[in-house]
C-alpha cells in the first residue's frame, strides 16, 4: 500500500483483488466508495477524539466491507488441543529422532 505526502492511501493489488470477488463490477464500485466514505469519517471522528484510532484502507479493511456486501459470515477457526491423557504418552508414541 502505497501512502502519499498529504497521507491519502493508495489501493493495494489485494484490496482490489478483494473488490473482484464481486461478481457486478458497478457492485463492487458502491461498495469501493463505501469504504472510502467510512475510512474517510473514522479520520475525522479520529482527529476530534485523540483516543480513537482511525480506519486504514486496507485489505483487511476492504475484505470486511466485501464480506457484509455478499452476506459472508466468518467464525473464528476452532483450535485442537490433544487431551491431558494423551497428551502424557505422547512422547512414546512419536518416533525417536537420533
Amino acid at each position: 500500500m502505497l501512502t502519499f505526502a498529504t497521507g491519502k492511501q493508495d489501493w493495494s493489488e489485494r484490496s482490489i483483488r478483494e473488490l473482484t470477488r464481486i461478481p457486478d463490477k458497478k457492485q463492487a464500485a458502491r461498495v469501493a466508495a463505501k469504504a472510502v466514505k467510512a475510512v474517510e469519517q473514522s479520520e475525522k471522528e479520529a482527529s476530534k477524539n485523540p483516543d480513537a484510532k482511525p480506519m486504514r484502507l486496507s485489505s483487511s479493511t476492504i475484505k470486511r466491507f466485501v464480506d457484509e456486501d455478499l452476506g459472508v459470515t466468518s467464525k473464528p477457526k476452532e483450535k485442537f488441543i490433544v487431551p491431558a491423557r494423551e497428551r502424557s504418552d505422547l512422547h512414546r508414541r512419536l518416533p525417536r529422532r537420533d
